[in-house]
């Protein structure tokens, strides 16, 4: 749960986003989440001090909460970046090195090998992505 709907620390909502703590809000159980990086409290960077502070996040307020849709859109692109450099499995191949869908060993080949067990994504002829 967030920390504002933890039963062991009161939460204190505030009116305006502020840097520092409010009335004790930085107080978190093991459970308790960050409403704004959707993690563990112990991982937030910004609970206890910031611009402003995750502590006093709550989800009454639309300034918190376009800070969440905001940080959840950063975490996906970060995703997206990781998992671009991951290889893809086939011998002599790397993610890095694909190029209009095909991978380097698939490019040399002509042909999908049987060791890649990466589905990609290419446009087909109608102009829509096509998965092979």
């Amino acid at each position: 749960a967030t920390q504002q709907l933890c039963p062991l620390h009161p939460f204190h909502a505030t009116e305006r986003p502020v840097a520092a703590p409010v009335d004790g809000n930085e107080a978190a159980c093991p459970n308790c989440y960050c409403l704004v990086c959707d993690a563990r409290v112990s991982e937030c960077r910004h609970w206890r001090g910031g611009d402003p502070a995750h502590c006093n996040a709550h989800g009454d307020s639309a300034f918190w909460r376009q800070k969440r849709v905001n940080a959840k859109r950063q975490r996906t692109r970060a995703a997206r970046v990781t998992q671009a450099r991951v290889p893809c499995g086939t011998p002599g191949c790397s993610r890095e090195a694909y190029h209009d869908g095909l991978c380097s060993a698939e490019r040399a080949g002509g042909r999908r090998s049987a060791g890649c067990g990466r589905t990609r994504s290419r446009v087909g002829e109608s102009g829509l992505p096509s998965v092979h």
